[in-house]
C-alpha cells in the first residue's frame, strides 16, 4: 500500500502555487427526461474550477465515439487542457443513468467502458510534467483494477496535498478500495450517509449517535486518528456541512441556504470545487466553506451538476472579487438575484 504523505495541517489563509491535478470518471448522465447531460465527479469538479478562474488538469479516458468526441468539446470550450485526456478504441464512453426520488439521486453504471481502462504510464507521466499542488481523487474510479492502478500511481507521483472525494456506489469491494483511499488521503470529503457507513465499517459503530453528540464526535475523532486524515469535510444537504480538524475537532460548520431545488445531482461536486478553489486562492477556512456552501446549494437549481451559462459563473466570480476583511470575513461584492 502507498503511504501518504500527509504533509501536515496549514494554518491561517492557506496557499499552494503548483494547480491541481484530478484524476477519474467522465461520463453523460442520463437524466429522467432523457436529457444526456456531462457528469462524473472529477470532470463535474474540474469544470467548475476552469468556470471559476482556474486550469485544472483533469486525467480520464473517452471512447473514440461521438459521445467522447462530445466531451473533448466541452473541455475546449472551457479552456480546459486537454494533456490528460485518452482515448480508447474498445470500450465507449461512460454513461450512467440518473434515478431520482425522495432520498436524492441514485445513478446506474455501464459495465466495461472507457473510463474503467486508464492508462497509469500516461496518467503517472502528466503528474511528472505537471507537478500539481493538488491532487483530487475519488473511489468510483477505481472499480477496476486498471484504473486504480492509475489513481495510485499519480498519487505516488505527484508531491501533493491528496484529496479524497468518497463517491460510494454499490459494489461488492467498496470497503476494500474505501479503507485504501483513505489511508492514501490528506482531505477527505464524505456527504453524512457516507460518513455513517464509514464509521460503521472502521470504527465499528453504526448509528454513532445523535450527530454532534458525545458519542458521535468520539467515532469522528477515531476514524481520524485511525486514517491520519488531516481535514474531513461533511456535506450534509438542507443541514449544510461540518468541518473536522486533525484531532477531530470541529472547526467549522454552517447551514444550506434555501433554494428551489430542481436535483441535487453535482452539489457535493460544487462543494469540492469551492473547497479546492479556496486552497488555491488562499482564502481562510471559514469563508471558504461559506462560500462552498451557497455555491453548492445554488447548483441545485439546475438541471444536472453543471450549465452552459458562463454568466451564472461570472456572478460567483465577481462577488467574490473583494477579498476579506481584517476579520476575515469576506467582503464580497453585490449579491446573486
Amino acid at each position: 500500500m502507498l503511504a501518504s504523505n500527509h504533509a501536515g495541517e496549514p494554518s491561517g489563509a492557506e496557499s499552494a502555487s503548483g494547480g491541481i491535478l484530478l484524476i477519474g470518471e467522465t461520463l453523460f448522465d442520463l437524466m429522467p427526461d432523457g436529457e444526456a447531460i456531462a457528469g462524473g465527479a472529477p470532470f463535474n469538479v474540474a469544470r467548475n474550477l476552469a468556470a471559476l478562474g482556474h486550469t485544472p488538469w483533469l486525467v480520464t479516458r473517452l471512447g473514440s465515439d461521438g459521445q467522447g468526441d462530445r466531451l473533448l468539446e466541452q473541455l475546449r470550450g472551457w479552456g480546459m487542457p486537454e494533456a490528460g485526456v485518452q482515448r480508447d478504441a474498445h470500450r465507449p464512453t461512460g454513461f450512467a443513468a440518473v434515478e431520482i426520488d425522495a432520498t436524492g439521486p441514485r445513478f446506474v453504471l455501464g459495465p466495461d467502458q472507457a473510463w474503467d481502462a486508464l492508462d497509469a504510464s500516461e496518467a503517472a507521466a502528466l503528474a511528472a510534467r505537471v507537478k500539481p499542488a493538488l491532487v483530487y481523487f475519488g473511489t468510483l474510479a477505481q472499480r477496476s483494477a486498471c484504473s486504480r492502478s492509475a489513481v495510485r500511481k499519480v498519487l505516488h507521483e505527484a508531491r501533493a496535498l491528496r484529496f479524497l472525494d468518497l463517491n460510494l456506489r454499490e459494489g461488492p469491494d467498496n470497503r476494500q478500495i474505501s479503507e485504501e483511499s483513505l489511508h492514501l488521503a490528506d482531505w477527505v470529503k464524505v456527504n453524512d450517509v457516507e460518513l455513517a457507513e464509514i464509521l460503521a465499517w472502521f470504527v465499528h459503530q453504526r448509528g454513532a449517535g445523535v450527530w454532534g453528540s458525545p458519542g458521535h464526535q468520539e467515532a469522528v475523532a477515531k476514524l481520524i486518528e485511525t486514517f491520519r486524515i488531516e481535514r474531513l469535510f461533511v456535506t450534509r444537504g438542507a443541514e449544510g456541512y461540518a468541518v473536522f480538524d486533525s484531532r477531530g475537532i470541529l472547526v467549522a460548520s454552517g447551514g444550506a441556504p434555501s433554494v428551489t431545488v430542481v436535483d441535487s445531482v453535482g452539489a457535493g461536486d460544487a462543494f469540492s470545487a469551492v473547497t479546492l478553489a479556496g486552497r488555491l486562492n488562499g482564502w481562510p477556512l471559514e469563508p471558504t466553506m461559506r462560500r462552498a456552501a451557497d455555491f453548492a446549494a445554488s447548483v441545485c437549481t439546475l438541471q444536472g451538476a453543471v450549465t452552459r451559462d458562463t454568466g451564472f459563473y461570472a456572478g460567483w466570480r465577481q462577488r467574490w472579487s473583494g477579498g476579506f476583511t481584517e476579520g476575515g470575513a469576506p467582503a464580497d461584492a453585490g449579491t446573486l438575484s
